[in-house]
Parts: structure tokens; C-alpha cells; sequence
């Protein structure tokens, strides 16, 4: 199945899953289901990260930056 994300649904799964219903998580964590997010979308974020509206964690860097290899 093919999963089209919209912004806050995108941000809510990277960084507050808790927001998201936990039929919606299992179709997200299925590997058999592709989880798409619009060109769209990611114009939207730049925008908002542009503006000072908008910040994003990066949890892979986070663990890199606390001495974690």
C-alpha cells in the first residue's frame, strides 16, 4: 500500500509518534507498505525552517553527536 504523508503527519511520525493512532503506526512500520511525502511538502518545511517557524531533530545525529559510532 502506498502512504501519502502530509506535513504534520510527517513530523508527528519523526518526532511525536504518540500524536499518531497505533493502526496508522503499524501501516507506517509495515515493510510492505511505501511511505511517499510530496516534493510539496518538503518545499513547505524548507520554508518554515527558513522563516524560524519550524525545527527538526535529527535523532541519527544526536546519538552521533553524544560519542555513539
Amino acid at each position: 500500500m502506498k502512504l501519502l504523508l502530509d506535513n504534520h503527519a510527517f513530523m508527528w511520525w519523526h518526532s511525536e509518534p504518540e500524536y499518531i493512532t497505533k493502526s496508522t503506526l503499524t501501516l507506517l512500520q509495515d515493510p510492505d507498505n511505501e511511505v511517499i511525502l510530496s516534493v510539496v511538502s518538503l518545499w513547505e518545511m524548507q520554508i518554515k525552517i527558513q522563516l524560524g517557524k519550524l525545527t527538526l531533530r535529527d535523532r541519527t545525529y544526536a546519538k552521533d553527536s553524544a560519542g555513539a559510532k
